[in-house]
């Protein structure tokens, strides 16, 4: 027994190399055929592996496409290389200079801080206005980024909170109230305990002390933030990695702008308001007990316990200083992005880029727009003329928005680059093979169901494959498979898409499940256990909203009752009758 888990600890301790040795040796056999559909298998279980177990820098695991696929006769290099400078690759690096820029200059700090200000110092409310300030910074930067920044100002506020809890606790042990314990077996008859670690005994209970549970608020703020930042990034078309990719898919196969910055907002943005209400009441349910029980620090009763917690938030903005001209520059290039995105083709009135008649310009070309300004635009003017004024011999230089090396420190933008590429190229090389073809086929029953139990099976099925394998790896296997599906049925194809990518933001239960979730483990403050009880019910009830969404907002936003002009029309095979009487010349 001993020398077999001797075994397992090795085997445990060599699990990196085993799975980087293993895993081409395990799929071998689907290169057996030389089909082109199980080369691409081949490719795509391997890069998912690896991602999942991270044997490799994302860096170098976002490279093997680059050399595979010309290996295996999937697609060649130069078309896997185009894959990498996708559209919508730039489209995001305008997203993320922006938000870099935020955190140099903490302003998400302050937006944060005036927030919390603003809802008010119970726990309930803070933990509304984490998860509203988290999912509006992840509609903008990705979600991912929004965890990372979010949960260590919400730690920070929630130990405060634990202070005070602390604090109330050790003044209510010096009150002394007589307790008699309805037992007759007990010796602790007539004993006195402070009446918080006390609890109605029945008739032959064991005594069990009550004490409050303040790190259930940690719990709380962590797993909202994490909810709201996924939730958040499936809002707009630059906030996750696997919406991003539906705009790349969408726009290359289908060749029009159907899905704009402002048609996927008006559908993505009410439902996920809805589920972050919803989860918000969930995690007072289980963690706050909705009757805030484990903050009383903080009830409405107690405004000394308030006067403290705003004197601590108040404080906390007071060391940001004044507002400087760097935060209201960037709160200006913010609104300028926002307007250029939301006019570029809107679903009300004609986009600006409609008045290219030749289609050189995109959203792309507005949003490269921004890292530009930000590497221009001087942080203090008023201060750089000062220096200059100092000494007029000198170089006249100064601070800009951004810079370079900032750039780098604080976002990894080259590994966003590289694995957008990677996820781009999986997906173009699923349909150039036939991969998403032959999976569609085998799942040609499904044609005789009605199309919204397609909808509500497929949302089921990639939330809970979202949990293990990764939300941007399901999606890139399943929009191929749906767009096959929808033409063989001549039903919308947004009727299916749609749906599928917003319950693929809804993977609540494991730490692996998404970045968000990865980050609020890494805090050690939460168990498996409690990711998975709070996150069952929020798929259920997410997924039941997201269905309902489709047929309320899809039907309004993309007209999803309709088979439109830019999808193929379904091949009909039809014969030419020949007269059997006619005379041939």
């Amino acid at each position: 027994m001993a020398s077999f888990k001797k075994c397992l600890r090795l085997l445990w301790s060599l699990r990196d190399l085993i799975i980087l040795i293993g895993t081409p040796i395990v799929l071998c056999p689907l290169l057996v055929n030389g089909r082109s559909e199980a080369a691409c298998a081949y490719v795509m279980l391997l890069v998912s592996v690896y991602w999942i177990a991270e044997v490799l820098p994302l860096t170098i695991t976002a490279l093997l496409p680059l050399f595979l696929f010309p290996i295996v006769g999937v697609m060649s290099a130069a078309d896997t290389a185009d894959a990498y400078t996708g559209d919508s690759i730039y489209f995001v690096f305008g997203s993320i200079s922006i938000s870099v820029t935020m955190v140099k200059w903490n302003l998400h700090k302050r937006i944060a801080y005036l927030t919390l200000l603003l809802m008010g110092m119970t726990a309930e409310r803070i933990l509304l206005a984490f998860m509203l300030v988290a999912f509006f910074l992840s509609m903008w930067m990705l979600d991912v980024a929004t965890a990372i920044i979010m949960m260590p100002i919400a730690i920070a506020v929630a130990e405060q909170l634990n202070k005070e809890n602390t604090e109330k606790g050790n003044t209510n042990t010096s009150k002394k109230v007589s307790y008699v314990i309805a037992n007759p077996d007990a010796k602790t008859e007539g004993e006195t305990v402070p009446p918080e670690n006390f609890v109605s005994i029945k008739d032959g209970a064991e005594v069990e002390p009550q004490y409050d549970k303040p790190d259930r608020i940690c719990k709380s703020f962590l797993l909202g933030i994490a909810y709201s930042s996924s939730m958040g990034g499936a809002a707009t078309l630059v906030g996750t990695n696997h919406v991003i990719y539906m705009k790349e898919y969408v726009d290359e196969t289908y060749n029009t702008h159907v899905l704009s910055f402002t048609s996927w907002m008006a559908v993505a943005v009410p439902c996920q308001l809805i589920c972050i209400f919803i989860g918000w009441l969930w995690l007072q349910w289980l963690f706050l007990d909705l009757s805030m029980r484990c903050s009383k620090c903080c009830s409405d009763k107690d405004t000394a316990k308030q006067t403290r917690m705003n004197s601590y938030i108040r404080k906390e903005l007071e060391a940001l200083g004044p507002v400087r001209w760097a935060e209201g520059s960037v709160i200006v290039l913010f609104v300028f992005a926002l307007a250029v995105w939301f006019t570029a083709d809107p679903v009300i009135f004609t986009g600006w880029m409609s008045l290219d008649k030749n289609e050189y310009v995109s959203i792309t070309t507005a949003s490269i727009c921004l890292p530009i300004l930000l590497f221009i635009l001087p942080a203090d003017p008023f201060e750089a003329y000062r220096k200059f004024k100092k000494d007029v011999r000198k170089k006249f230089e100064w601070e800009t928005l951004m810079d370079i090396g900032t750039m780098h420190t604080k976002y990894p933008w080259m590994v966003v680059f590289l694995f957008l590429g990677c996820v781009f190229s999986l997906g173009r090389s699923a349909k150039v093979s036939g991969l998403s073809s032959w999976l569609a086929d085998q799942l040609i029953d499904l044609e005789s169901l009605d199309p919204w139990l397609i909808v509500l099976i497929f949302t089921s099925a990639i939330a809970l494959l979202c949990e293990c394998l990764g939300n941007t790896s399901v999606v890139i296997i399943a929009l191929p498979i749906l767009s096959d599906l929808a033409h063989d049925m001549e039903v919308n194809p947004m009727y299916f898409i749609a749906p599928v990518v917003l319950s693929a933001s809804f993977a609540f239960m494991l730490p692996v499940a998404s970045g968000p979730n990865i980050v609020a483990y890494s805090y050690k403050k939460l168990h498996v256990k409690d990711m998975a009880k709070t996150g069952l019910l929020m798929n259920i009830i997410c997924i039941f909203i997201v269905n309902v969404s489709t047929h309320t907002l899809c039907v309004w936003v993309f007209d999803i009752y309709t088979y439109p002009e830019w999808a193929p029309k379904k091949m009909m095979n039809t014969t030419i009758p020949i007269a059997t009487n006619a005379t041939v010349p």
